[in-house]
């Protein structure tokens, strides 16, 4: 009888220690639409099934320490952990086991949006002096540190969030050297840069002219020793193959490693200065080089898929020349489902826009002049597009280039359409741009800047694009020549245009 009583003793221990271990979370997408994706970073993602109130739940036993994510959402997760997870109107919150360290994640992620290196804050911080620029930078990780010590937090994800912190600010950090004393008013390096054609850089009196105003207009930047020795201290620090970093979503970590990857692969596109080509669209793009420093220098298999995942999206989306070598490289070297599912989707997308197939369609753009403007309203002309912005200096460029092709093919039976992707806020800098540079043909504005589902469906990711329709709406070209390019009126002849 006694053997018998410590048996199930040892057995009901046995089930409550496993049961201890069982990580359970539930909650609610509101978007019945959206689907309920959970995994790590780097790894297979799994849908959790929703029921008709969009509510989802996962328990398992089979789960690590770590970070994980629900769609967009990054999550910390650890055995005994029982989350319950709520959005109101677009805020997050947890309660139950495992809460602390989830809300402090959803704090920290509202914090750091103010180092983001793209708003406002930072192109005005950047007007510090470097100590009292840095002296800034430690009030964020100063922060994290008191945050993630004032509640009873796992000491992994303490150390880790406290890592991630530093790694922010030193990337912060490197983009200040960058770009601190720089007067963004003034143009005229980047004006003369623009005027210069190839053979120009090889002409000492213009390359001599371009060092006095670029000696102008950067004598208030950090002395260029100090901005290499900066930041290649901060890139000393980076081991490339850091999984653990890279699957906690360290957003300096991720950026420092791209910017290294850029480094590598810019020094061996400019090993092939003297084979540059005369036409722009004839150069190799610089994410050909970085994709091969990623397979070339990358090891860990979770980082590489990753970063190599990320440098064919753009080869695919930017570079027709380059796309199905790109696929097939990727293919070759990646085991990730998830990303190979993903860049399928994208190459199908750029099959799409083959030559001959029907273009995509845009509906009611707004135009200069107030009206609502559909592509069918073209059809049985030849539609040539520009997407741009005003914030693209090499868009800007091309404007008389392209004001000049438009003359040359005036009263003919070809349309030329401008698409601004400016955002809607940016409606009125738009409209004067449009007047003041006296743009000519027909001036849209995009109904959603690069979300519009006529941008998204060319995969145009960056700009300026310039796309060929025919009388029928078929593609001719999904990335055409420039109007800078003299190819482009070759292209422009060749089809008899009457």
């Amino acid at each position: 009888m006694m053997k018998k009583t410590i048996l199930i003793a040892i057995i009901w221990i046995g089930f409550i220690s496993c049961q201890s271990k069982n990580i359970k979370i539930e909650g609610v997408i509101p978007d019945n639409k959206q689907t309920a994706l959970f995994g790590k970073i780097g790894s297979e993602q799994q849908e959790l099934l929703k029921d008709t109130n969009g509510k989802f739940k996962l328990e398992t036993n089979q789960l690590n320490k770590g970070y994980y994510k629900i769609n967009e959402t990054l999550i910390f997760l650890a055995p005994g952990f029982d989350l319950n997870m709520a959005i109101n109107d677009g805020i997050i919150n947890f309660s139950g086991k495992g809460s602390l360290e989830n809300n402090c994640l959803q704090k920290i992620a509202a914090r750091k949006k103010k180092l983001n290196v793209k708003s406002k804050l930072f192109y005005e911080k950047v007007k510090l002096e470097l100590e009292d620029f840095k002296s800034y930078l430690k009030e964020y990780t100063d922060w994290v540190y008191k945050l993630t010590k004032e509640e009873d937090l796992d000491d992994d994800f303490v150390i880790m969030e406290n890592r991630k912190a530093l790694l922010l600010t030193q990337f912060v950090l490197s983009k200040y050297v960058g770009v601190h004393g720089l007067n963004f008013k003034d143009t005229r390096l980047s004006d003369y840069a623009s005027s210069l054609k190839r053979e120009d850089f090889s002409n000492p009196k213009i390359m001599a002219k371009f060092d006095s105003i670029r000696k102008i207009t950067t004598k208030d930047m950090l002395p260029r020793e100090l901005r290499n020795q900066i930041t290649s201290e901060i890139h000393a620090e980076i081991n490339l193959n850091d999984e653990e970093l890279l699957v906690s979503e360290a957003n300096g970590f991720i950026n420092l490693v791209y910017d290294i990857l850029t480094q590598y692969g810019q020094k061996r596109r400019f090993a092939q200065r003297d084979k540059r080509p005369a036409n722009r669209e004839d150069y190799k793009p610089k994410e050909l080089f970085i994709r091969d420093v990623i397979i070339d220098s990358i090891s860990n298999k979770v980082v590489k898929e990753y970063f190599l995942r990320n440098a064919t999206k753009r080869l695919i989306q930017s570079s027709e020349k380059y796309a199905k070598a790109s696929y097939e490289i990727f293919t070759q070297n990646n085991t990730n489902k998830s990303y190979a599912k993903e860049i399928d989707e994208i190459y199908n997308s750029f099959l799409a826009m083959a030559t001959g197939n029907p273009s995509p369609k845009f509906f009611n753009y707004e135009s200069i002049s107030d009206e609502k403007v559909s592509l069918d309203d073209f059809k049985g002309k030849y539609v040539y597009i520009d997407v741009w912005a005003t914030w693209c200096g090499p868009c800007k460029k091309e404007i008389p280039f392209l004001k000049k092709v438009e003359k040359q093919y005036h009263g003919k039976n070809i349309v030329f359409l401008s698409i601004s992707v400016d955002v809607q806020k940016s409606k009125k800098l738009w409209q004067n741009m449009v007047k003041s540079k006296q743009m000519t043909g027909v001036q849209l504005i995009a109904d959603n800047a690069f979300k519009s589902d006529f941008i998204t469906s060319y995969n145009i990711i960056s700009i300026p694009r310039f796309i060929l329709i025919d009388p029928e709406g078929n593609i001719i070209s999904a990335n055409a020549k420039r109007p800078s390019n003299p190819g482009l009126i070759e292209d422009l002849d060749s089809l008899n245009i009457k």
